[in-house]
């Protein structure tokens, strides 16, 4: 009882890493940032009285039940850009590091209030990013020092094992419930998607010729969404089931057009490299900077002369 005890105690209170947080959360609202700019041009066609969805019909409609937004409060254009903008401000602020706790509630408070104005704007990696929001809000992204200090510590190490579990039931339920549609039974379901013109980005017919490819990736889908929860947390696998969801997300961005949600999938894997990964990212990115910086240096300090036959015809 009493490993079992610490073993409790180390999962939840033990797995603080700062540096992996400052990791995600820089991807993570930097993504994001790019899902509000996206919308920027639709905004009012969405999110305002001029637009698709009027406040009378949405509550018409819609099962509105405990659902709430600043936006109810004022319907007009020139409410919902500001609003808008305060978002992007957010998510800016939230990428670069400023006051990121009272970034991610504002973020957050704003999201969930687009969100429940016109929730048939918004999709699965809306959802699933309104979850990291909220996680952002308690999660410590520098080293902890000061009062509280180990309260702290330990809610950003909740927080970073509740980002895994997360992840881990996303995949696990996404694949039970495929186990539902009779498509995925009979290996058709991917064909199901590129042969459809309104889901798929190009004509991919030629893929008719390849049924068994088709059926393998099909049924992989599945057991891969299944088991990954399981998988995920044991050494050996973890590495291969991470690559294989790389490549799996970069396969629905190409096939169905969605490169943001995959974006915001992908930087959820943060949580599950090890230290010593996120060193190497960080060092790699060291380097990146540093000979950028040697570029500039060598650039700001040639100087090119000019003879008096380069002038000619000047």
């Amino acid at each position: 009882m009493i490993r079992l005890w610490n073993g409790w105690c180390q999962f939840w209170f033990e797995s603080q890493d700062s540096r992996k947080v400052f990791l995600f959360r820089s991807v993570f609202g930097f993504v994001f940032l790019l899902f509000a700019l996206v919308r920027t041009p639709d905004v009012g066609f969405l999110f305002s009285n001029k637009g698709i969805m009027p406040l009378d019909y949405l509550f018409a409609t819609m099962p509105m039940a405990y659902r709430y937004s600043f936006l109810y409060l004022n319907d007009s254009v020139t409410f919902a850009f500001a609003l808008h903008g305060i978002l992007i401000v957010s998510l800016l602020m939230l990428t670069f590091g400023v006051l990121p706790r009272l970034s991610a509630l504002v973020a957050l408070c704003l999201h969930v209030s687009f969100y429940n104005r016109n929730p048939l704007a918004f999709y699965g990696g809306d959802l699933i990013g309104t979850f990291y929001l909220f996680f952002m809000i308690f999660a410590e992204g520098s080293e902890i020092k000061g009062r509280f200090s180990v309260l702290r510590s330990h809610i950003s190490s909740v927080v970073i094992r509740l980002a895994q579990l997360q992840l881990c039931f996303v995949y696990f339920y996404a694949g039970v419930e495929k186990l539902r549609g009779d498509q995925w039974w009979t290996g058709q379901a991917i064909w199901d998607v590129l042969a459809n013109s309104q889901l798929a980005t190009m004509d991919f017919a030629f893929m008719s010729a390849f049924p068994l490819l088709i059926a393998v990736l099909t049924l992989c889908t599945v057991l891969w969404e299944i088991y990954f929860p399981l998988g995920v947390w044991t050494a050996g696998a973890r590495k291969p089931l991470l690559i294989i969801g790389v490549l799996l997300h970069i396969g629905i961005a190409i096939t169905m057009g969605i490169p943001i949600f995959t974006m915001v999938m992908i930087s959820i894997y943060i949580f599950f490299l090890k230290s010593a990964e996120i060193e190497g990212i960080f060092a790699f990115c060291q380097k990146v900077d540093g000979r950028i910086k040697n570029m500039k240096t060598i650039f700001r300090n040639t100087k090119v002369t000019r003879g008096p036959s380069d002038l000619k015809g000047v």
